[in-house]
């Protein structure tokens, strides 16, 4: 199967998001994992993860990103440490309560 104009443009969007974090091309799949293979139900199985989504400020923190998201250019490393230092900055929320990340992704 051929991907689509659109799917290469995403796949191409990624790659200022990685290409200083890898080395060789092959090294490219693992460092994109997280994009194709992030299941949201799997996530929500987590009783820790759960736990966090119900967390004080865990809603504000969401909406904030989105809306960060939706207005930014396309993301390279330093653009979304300054979007996440402005959803830091309008929630007031840091550190583990700012990002959760699963364990398994």
């Amino acid at each position: 199967m051929r991907p689509s104009g659109e799917g290469l443009a995403f796949l191409a969007s990624t790659m200022p998001m990685i290409s200083s974090s890898v080395d060789r091309l092959e090294q490219v799949p693992a460092r994109l994992g997280f994009l194709f293979g992030f299941s949201a139900e799997e996530a929500l199985s987590s009783d820790e993860i759960r736990a966090e989504m119900r967390g004080e400020g865990t809603r504000a923190v969401v909406c904030a990103l989105a809306e960060e998201l939706a207005s930014s250019p396309r993301l390279d490393r330093e653009r979304f440490r300054a979007a996440a230092n402005r959803v830091k900055e309008r929630t007031g929320q840091k550190g583990r309560a700012l990002f959760i990340r699963s364990e398994s992704h």
